[in-house]
Formats: C-alpha cells, structure tokens, sequence
C-alpha cells in the first residue's frame, strides 16, 4: 500500500477543476435589443456564473434550474446543464450531476466540455470503465487535448494495462513534455517503477509550479523509499507547515520514525493521524510493512 494519496486522488481533485461554460458571455454587446425573456434569461445565466464563481453551490444550482425553466428549448441549456452537472457533484449530489450531464450529453453527443465532465465525475465515482469510454470518444473529437490521455493512462496503469499507459503517456509528451499532467505521469511511472530519482525531479517541479499536498507527498515518498530521511524530514516539515490537519503527514513521519528507530515518536504521530482522520487500520497496515 502506497504510504501518501495515490494518482487516482488526483483526479478528485482535477474534478474541483471546474471546467464550467460562462453562458451570460456568449451575448453580444447589444443587449439591450434582447427581448424581456432572452434577457431575463441571460441575467440569470450571469447570476449562475457569479454564485460559482463565489462557490455558492446552492445558489447555482437554484439560479440554472431557474434560467433553463424559463427557454426549457435553448440550446445553451446544454451548458448550463453541463454546469448545473459539476455545481451537484461540489455539494454532494453525484447522482444528480450524472442526471444532468447525461441529459446534457443526449442534446449534444459531440460535447467534448461535457464529455470531459463526465468523465471526471466518473473517476470520482470509481466507474473507471465509463470514464474510459467518455475519454476515447473526448479523443475522437479532439486528439490535441492533455486530460483524456492522461487520466485514460492512469487508469490503465492502475489496471496493469502498461501498454495502454505507454501509449497514453508517450502522447502526453508529443504534446507537451513540459504540462503539469505530463509531468504527473511520469513522476507516478518513475515511482512505480523504482526509479526514484528521476521521480524526485519531477515532483520538485510540480511543487515550485503549485505547492499541492498531493506532490509533497510523493516526493516525501521517493526520499524515503532512496533512504534519504534527513530529505525526507526537511521535506515533511515544510508540507507539515503549509497543510497542518493533513494526517498523510503524520503517517509519513511515523514512517520515517519508526525507520530511525524513534518508536515513541512513530506511535504518537500514528495516534495523531487517526486523530485527524486517517483510517486505524490503514495506518497500522503501513506502519508494519514499512
């Protein structure tokens, strides 16, 4: 069991990446020859856009709802369903976002926003198959975009599918070897892989880029894995200091404790791990294989 969140979290957290349609800007400048209906409706369409932008969920959701009632036939409800869909899956509501960027998906097949949408909220949802198949089709639409290549290799690495991931990620470097999600495969390739160093330098990229948990995580993982511990430990007292209630940190340092032969203080960072919500079991399986 890998001791930080693996890849696959990520692509939670790529989720809260919203990839949202800003309806109320397709307008023209000439509002104001908008009949009463088209303008309460692009009003509302703009409301939508400034309650997600405040992470107003509820708001949003109640203002889509409202704008699609009002043109039940407008073809831009195809967006405003594709962002009622992300709005639902912020709150909680993965059925109800599948509801509506399934409906979304039946108006406009070819809807590669709202096929990427979906397939996100798939991966969320640990239906990696379907995920798989929304990606294909992404790619059949548009072959240049990043995401569908990446989170379609991750799953076939996750699934032990090597030569799917091989292809996947080697596109992923024809078109652009320098994109975050790039470098996100090959510093998860190189770790799998054993080949630790090269691991630690992607991961010391991504983090002066954006210093997320996620790439702490896995570089705290390589040095320790290379017998690296005073890295290691300068490395966990800085994600420690920017992500504090992180009990993957606390199980990292127990870890490296307990190879330091500091038995004392390895128990205590387990039991301050569970604390802030590390499942018990987890954290003693990792603690007694490593």
């Amino acid at each position: 069991m890998n001791i930080f969140k693996t890849i696959s979290a990520l692509a939670a957290v790529a989720a809260m990446a919203l990839s949202l349609n800003n309806v109320s800007a397709q307008t023209s400048l000439a509002d104001s020859t908008l009949d009463p209906l088209n303008k309460r409706y692009m009003d509302t369409a703009a409301r939508a856009d400034s309650a997600i932008k405040a992470r107003d969920w509820q708001m949003a959701e109640s203002l889509l709802q409202e704008a699609m009632d009002l043109k039940p036939g407008d073809p831009s409800n195809v967006l405003l369903m594709s962002n009622l869909g992300i709005v639902r899956q912020q709150t909680g509501n993965y059925q109800g976002a599948l509801d509506a960027l399934s409906a979304a998906n039946v108006l406009a097949p070819a809807s590669v926003t709202v096929l990427t949408n979906r397939a996100r909220l798939y991966i969320s949802l640990g239906e990696k198959e379907k995920a798989v198949k929304d990606y294909d089709r992404v790619i059949q639409l548009d072959s240049t975009l990043i995401e569908p290549y990446f989170y379609r290799g991750m799953i076939a690495f996750s699934q032990g599918d090597i030569v799917q991931c091989d292809k996947d990620f080697a596109k992923l470097k024809h078109l652009d070897p320098d994109n975050d999600y790039t470098l996100i495969a090959q510093a998860t390739v190189c770790t799998a892989t054993g080949r630790n160093a090269d691991a630690v330098d992607y991961y010391k990229r991504l983090i002066q880029r954006e210093p997320a948990s996620e790439y702490y995580g896995g570089l705290i993982e390589n040095y320790i894995t290379m017998g690296e511990y005073n890295l290691a430990g300068e490395t966990l007292g800085e994600a420690m200091h920017l992500y504090p209630m992180d009990p993957d940190f606390y199980v990292a340092r127990a870890v490296l404790n307990k190879k330091r032969y500091m038995v004392d203080e390895a128990k205590a960072d387990a039991r301050k791990a569970v604390q802030l919500g590390a499942d018990p079991d987890m954290v003693n399986d990792i603690l007694n294989n490593n």
